[in-house]
Protein backbone atom coordinates (compact mmCIF):
# COMPACT_ATOMS: atom_id res chain seq x y z
CA UNK A 1 0.00 0.00 0.00
CA UNK A 2 1.62 3.35 -1.21
CA UNK A 3 1.91 6.05 2.36
CA UNK A 4 0.42 8.88 2.21
CA UNK A 5 3.31 10.35 3.75
CA UNK A 6 5.36 13.42 2.37
CA UNK A 7 9.02 12.79 3.28
CA UNK A 8 11.14 16.02 3.32
CA UNK A 9 14.64 15.64 2.45
CA UNK A 10 16.26 15.82 5.78
CA UNK A 11 13.90 12.44 6.43
CA UNK A 12 15.07 10.63 3.34
CA UNK A 13 18.67 12.12 4.50
CA UNK A 14 18.10 9.87 7.55
CA UNK A 15 17.27 7.00 6.04
CA UNK A 16 20.37 7.25 4.10
CA UNK A 17 22.08 7.17 7.33
CA UNK A 18 20.67 4.53 8.97
CA UNK A 19 20.56 2.10 5.53
CA UNK A 20 24.69 3.34 5.48
CA UNK A 21 25.63 3.36 9.24
CA UNK A 22 28.61 3.33 11.70
CA UNK A 23 30.79 1.04 11.90
CA UNK A 24 31.23 -0.53 8.11
CA UNK A 25 30.14 2.93 6.81
CA UNK A 26 31.02 6.89 6.91
CA UNK A 27 28.13 8.69 5.63
CA UNK A 28 28.40 12.70 4.92
CA UNK A 29 26.14 14.65 3.84
CA UNK A 30 25.83 18.16 1.29
CA UNK A 31 29.07 17.27 0.27
CA UNK A 32 30.71 19.67 -2.86
CA UNK A 33 32.58 18.59 -5.53
CA UNK A 34 35.49 20.57 -4.01
CA UNK A 35 36.47 23.37 -1.59
CA UNK A 36 35.92 26.50 -3.63
CA UNK A 37 32.34 28.03 -3.71
CA UNK A 38 32.61 28.46 -7.36
CA UNK A 39 32.50 24.76 -8.76
CA UNK A 40 30.16 23.33 -10.19
CA UNK A 41 28.65 19.97 -8.56
CA UNK A 42 27.76 18.39 -5.30
CA UNK A 43 26.04 15.20 -3.64
CA UNK A 44 23.47 15.56 -1.09
CA UNK A 45 25.05 12.68 0.20
CA UNK A 46 28.22 10.39 0.16
CA UNK A 47 28.80 6.99 1.89
CA UNK A 48 31.78 5.58 2.33
CA UNK A 49 32.74 1.63 2.95
CA UNK A 50 35.24 1.36 5.43
CA UNK A 51 35.85 -2.30 5.21
CA UNK A 52 38.99 -3.37 3.36
CA UNK A 53 37.30 -6.65 2.57
CA UNK A 54 34.18 -4.93 0.67
CA UNK A 55 36.43 -2.59 -1.42
CA UNK A 56 36.14 0.62 0.74
CA UNK A 57 33.54 1.38 -2.22
CA UNK A 58 32.36 4.95 -2.45
CA UNK A 59 28.32 5.69 -2.43
CA UNK A 60 27.09 9.31 -3.84
CA UNK A 61 23.66 10.05 -3.86
CA UNK A 62 20.85 12.73 -5.08
CA UNK A 63 17.62 13.43 -2.88
CA UNK A 64 14.76 14.72 -4.59
CA UNK A 65 11.30 15.11 -3.04
CA UNK A 66 9.21 16.36 -6.25
CA UNK A 67 8.20 16.00 -9.81
CA UNK A 68 9.50 19.43 -11.01
CA UNK A 69 12.80 19.30 -9.14
CA UNK A 70 13.81 16.32 -11.01
CA UNK A 71 12.72 17.57 -13.92
CA UNK A 72 15.26 20.52 -13.26
CA UNK A 73 17.65 17.85 -13.17
CA UNK A 74 17.59 16.44 -16.20
CA UNK A 75 17.81 19.15 -18.17
CA UNK A 76 21.27 19.78 -16.51
CA UNK A 77 22.83 16.77 -16.57
CA UNK A 78 26.32 17.79 -16.23
CA UNK A 79 25.86 19.34 -12.57
CA UNK A 80 25.31 15.59 -11.26
CA UNK A 81 28.14 13.99 -13.25
CA UNK A 82 30.53 16.30 -12.31
CA UNK A 83 30.47 15.11 -8.91
CA UNK A 84 28.84 11.24 -10.13
CA UNK A 85 32.50 10.47 -11.71
CA UNK A 86 34.33 10.70 -8.38
CA UNK A 87 32.38 7.94 -6.76
CA UNK A 88 31.70 3.82 -7.37
CA UNK A 89 28.09 4.12 -7.64
CA UNK A 90 25.75 6.89 -8.46
CA UNK A 91 22.06 6.74 -6.65
CA UNK A 92 18.82 8.85 -7.05
CA UNK A 93 17.00 8.98 -3.99
CA UNK A 94 12.82 9.96 -4.26
CA UNK A 95 10.65 10.66 -1.85
CA UNK A 96 7.78 8.74 -4.05
CA UNK A 97 8.38 6.66 -7.00
CA UNK A 98 6.23 8.91 -9.13
CA UNK A 99 8.73 11.32 -9.44
CA UNK A 100 10.82 9.61 -11.78
CA UNK A 101 8.86 8.46 -14.91
CA UNK A 102 9.83 5.24 -17.21
CA UNK A 103 12.76 5.77 -19.05
CA UNK A 104 13.74 9.13 -17.43
CA UNK A 105 16.86 7.89 -14.96
CA UNK A 106 20.21 8.06 -16.56
CA UNK A 107 22.28 4.90 -17.55
CA UNK A 108 24.19 3.52 -14.60
CA UNK A 109 22.26 5.44 -12.26
CA UNK A 110 20.51 3.56 -8.75
CA UNK A 111 16.97 4.37 -7.54
CA UNK A 112 16.23 4.34 -3.77
CA UNK A 113 12.52 4.73 -2.82
CA UNK A 114 10.75 4.59 -0.02
CA UNK A 115 9.59 1.46 1.59
CA UNK A 116 7.75 1.17 4.99
CA UNK A 117 10.29 3.15 7.31
CA UNK A 118 13.40 2.45 5.22
CA UNK A 119 14.76 2.65 1.74
CA UNK A 120 14.44 0.12 -0.90
CA UNK A 121 16.05 -0.69 -4.03
CA UNK A 122 14.12 0.01 -7.41
CA UNK A 123 16.92 -0.61 -9.43
CA UNK A 124 20.55 -1.28 -9.07
CA UNK A 125 23.52 1.75 -9.27
CA UNK A 126 25.48 0.23 -11.73
CA UNK A 127 30.06 0.38 -11.23
CA UNK A 128 30.95 3.23 -12.28
CA UNK A 129 34.52 3.36 -14.29
CA UNK A 130 36.47 5.47 -11.54
CA UNK A 131 40.41 5.89 -10.53
CA UNK A 132 41.57 3.73 -7.80
CA UNK A 133 43.09 6.13 -5.74
CA UNK A 134 40.96 8.82 -4.32
CA UNK A 135 41.99 12.40 -5.50
CA UNK A 136 43.75 14.80 -2.86
CA UNK A 137 41.38 17.45 -3.51
CA UNK A 138 38.05 15.19 -2.77
CA UNK A 139 39.99 13.76 0.60
CA UNK A 140 39.79 17.66 1.64
CA UNK A 141 36.53 17.82 0.53
CA UNK A 142 35.23 14.91 2.63
CA UNK A 143 37.58 15.52 5.60
CA UNK A 144 35.97 19.34 6.02
CA UNK A 145 32.68 18.05 5.42
CA UNK A 146 33.63 15.84 8.35
CA UNK A 147 35.16 18.53 10.48
CA UNK A 148 32.16 20.90 9.87
CA UNK A 149 29.65 18.17 11.25
CA UNK A 150 32.34 17.58 14.26
CA UNK A 151 31.68 21.28 15.12
CA UNK A 152 27.93 21.01 14.53
CA UNK A 153 27.77 18.43 17.08
CA UNK A 154 29.69 20.42 19.34
CA UNK A 155 27.66 23.78 19.21
CA UNK A 156 24.54 21.61 19.72
CA UNK A 157 26.14 20.03 22.45
CA UNK A 158 27.20 23.30 24.05
CA UNK A 159 23.62 24.31 23.48
CA UNK A 160 21.94 21.27 24.71
CA UNK A 161 24.73 22.34 28.35
CA UNK A 162 23.12 26.10 28.53
CA UNK A 163 19.43 25.16 28.04
CA UNK A 164 19.79 22.47 30.56
CA UNK A 165 21.53 24.87 32.92
CA UNK A 166 18.75 27.57 32.17
CA UNK A 167 16.07 24.81 33.02
CA UNK A 168 17.71 24.34 36.25
CA UNK A 169 18.35 27.54 36.62
CA UNK A 170 14.60 27.95 36.36
CA UNK A 171 13.89 24.95 37.97
CA UNK A 172 15.26 26.28 41.51
CA UNK A 173 13.54 29.78 41.34
CA UNK A 174 10.06 27.79 40.81
CA UNK A 175 10.90 25.75 43.63
CA UNK A 176 12.39 28.36 45.58
CA UNK A 177 8.75 30.26 45.04
CA UNK A 178 6.40 27.28 45.59
CA UNK A 179 8.84 27.29 49.24
CA UNK A 180 8.29 30.70 49.91
CA UNK A 181 4.63 30.04 49.02
CA UNK A 182 3.70 27.43 51.20
CA UNK A 183 5.90 28.69 54.28
CA UNK A 184 3.69 31.78 54.01
CA UNK A 185 0.40 29.62 53.93
CA UNK A 186 1.97 27.77 57.14
CA UNK A 187 2.59 31.29 58.65
CA UNK A 188 -1.20 32.45 58.70
CA UNK A 189 -2.47 29.23 59.05
CA UNK A 190 -0.63 29.89 62.86
CA UNK A 191 -1.46 33.00 62.82
CA UNK A 192 -4.96 31.67 63.06
CA UNK A 193 -4.32 29.11 65.52
CA UNK A 194 -3.10 31.40 67.95
CA UNK A 195 -6.01 33.64 67.50
CA UNK A 196 -8.25 30.49 68.07
CA UNK A 197 -6.43 30.12 71.13
CA UNK A 198 -6.53 33.22 72.41
CA UNK A 199 -10.27 33.36 71.67
CA UNK A 200 -10.59 29.64 74.01
CA UNK A 201 -8.42 31.24 76.73
CA UNK A 202 -10.67 34.26 76.66
CA UNK A 203 -14.01 32.28 76.76
CA UNK A 204 -12.99 29.44 79.12
CA UNK A 205 -10.77 31.44 81.80
CA UNK A 206 -8.21 28.76 81.25
CA UNK A 207 -4.70 29.08 80.15
CA UNK A 208 -3.50 26.59 77.81
CA UNK A 209 0.07 27.01 78.43
CA UNK A 210 -0.05 26.03 82.33
CA UNK A 211 -2.60 23.11 81.59
CA UNK A 212 -0.98 19.57 80.51
CA UNK A 213 -2.37 17.68 77.07
CA UNK A 214 -4.62 15.35 78.87
CA UNK A 215 -6.20 17.84 80.87
CA UNK A 216 -7.58 20.14 78.20
CA UNK A 217 -8.49 17.29 75.86
CA UNK A 218 -10.52 15.97 78.97
CA UNK A 219 -11.88 19.61 79.82
CA UNK A 220 -12.90 19.73 76.09
CA UNK A 221 -14.72 16.09 76.18
CA UNK A 222 -16.44 17.38 78.99
CA UNK A 223 -18.05 20.23 77.44
CA UNK A 224 -18.17 18.74 74.07
CA UNK A 225 -20.32 15.90 76.10
CA UNK A 226 -22.89 18.70 77.25
CA UNK A 227 -20.88 19.15 80.80
CA UNK A 228 -21.97 22.56 82.72
CA UNK A 229 -25.87 22.44 81.65
CA UNK A 230 -26.14 25.39 84.28
CA UNK A 231 -23.91 27.63 82.38
CA UNK A 232 -25.11 26.79 78.63
CA UNK A 233 -23.83 29.80 76.90
CA UNK A 234 -20.66 30.09 78.50
CA UNK A 235 -20.90 26.51 77.05
CA UNK A 236 -21.24 26.88 73.83
CA UNK A 237 -18.92 30.03 73.69
CA UNK A 238 -16.03 27.64 74.90
CA UNK A 239 -17.51 24.80 72.80
CA UNK A 240 -17.12 26.94 69.74
CA UNK A 241 -13.52 28.10 70.01
CA UNK A 242 -12.45 24.69 71.46
CA UNK A 243 -13.86 23.40 67.79
CA UNK A 244 -12.18 26.25 65.91
CA UNK A 245 -8.78 25.17 67.52
CA UNK A 246 -9.36 21.68 66.61
CA UNK A 247 -10.47 22.81 63.04
CA UNK A 248 -7.10 25.13 62.32
CA UNK A 249 -4.77 22.84 64.15
CA UNK A 250 -5.86 20.11 61.42
CA UNK A 251 -4.94 22.17 58.67
CA UNK A 252 -1.63 23.37 60.02
CA UNK A 253 -1.23 19.50 60.53
CA UNK A 254 -2.22 18.41 56.86
CA UNK A 255 0.00 21.47 55.37
CA UNK A 256 2.77 20.57 57.13
CA UNK A 257 2.76 16.81 56.23
CA UNK A 258 2.61 18.15 52.33
CA UNK A 259 5.59 20.44 52.21
CA UNK A 260 8.11 18.32 54.30
CA UNK A 261 10.68 17.49 52.35
CA UNK A 262 12.19 13.72 51.97
CA UNK A 263 15.50 13.21 54.44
Amino acid sequence: MRSTETLTAAALKARLRERYARPEWAFFDEVRAGTGYDLLGSADGIAMNLWPSRGLVLHGFEVKVDRRDWVRELANPAKAETFARRVDYWWLVVSDPSIVKDGELPEGWGLLVPHGERLKVAREAAKRPTDAAIDRLFVAVLLRRAQEASTDDAALLEARRDARAEGVKAGRKEVEAGDKSRLQRVERERDEVLRAIDEFEAASGVQLSAWKAEKIGAAVRFVLDGGLAGVADKVAEIKKAAQRVVEVCAGVSAIAAATETPS
